[in-house]
């Protein structure tokens, strides 16, 4: 594992950490708004771009694109897996109040929708997240780690790659050292 994408990783999931601490000691309702989850990308970007330049500096100034892609995926996958950790651990051990408050959240969002619904969809809504919303939110977790990590890490690790990658003159991109 790379040095440099594991710190900037650690950094990016503590400092994410770290502001939703503040949010649930200042206002939980916060906590849970699409406005922090957007705003999660900029943390993650200059961390992966500063474990790719770290990693070039290491080298002379010099790394291939798929090096510097690999280290700034690797911080995405180690800052989520470190944040969804701590979700885990606050909505179902710390203080599974917040996934009441979450719920009932989502229900009053649901609810002001300006959609017509097929009669009894807005019941049936309610129903499934009193009965199963725990399990429901521990899948959520678990998807967002793919979505997050995976799908939306690798593109942004291609993007930053593209912007750190410097190789030699006459260097190719050697696919097999993937």
């Amino acid at each position: 594992m790379n040095k440099h994408g594991l710190r900037w990783g650690l950094l990016v999931g503590g400092a994410l950490i770290l502001i939703k601490l503040l949010l649930f000691m200042t206002s939980k309702s916060t906590m849970n708004s699409n406005f922090l989850s957007c705003t999660a990308f900029i943390p993650y970007l200059f961390g992966m771009y500063m474990a790719a330049k770290d990693q070039r500096e290491a080298q002379g100034g010099r790394i291939r694109f798929w090096q510097a892609a690999k280290i700034a995926w690797l911080v995405v996958i180690v800052g989520t897996a470190l944040v969804l950790l701590f979700n885990y651990l606050m909505y179902f051990v710390i203080s599974p109040d917040l996934l009441d408050a979450m719920k009932q959240q989502m229900l009053v969002q649901f609810e002001s929708m300006d959609m017509e619904f097929p009669d009894g969809t807005i019941e049936m809504m309610e129903e499934m997240m009193e009965n199963n919303f725990g399990l429901i939110f521990k899948y959520s977790l678990f998807f967002s780690f793919i979505f997050l990590g995976v799908f939306v890490g690798f593109i942004g690790s291609m993007i930053v790659a593209s912007a750190v990658e410097h190789r030699g003159e006459g260097e190719e991109d050697d696919l097999s050292t993937l």
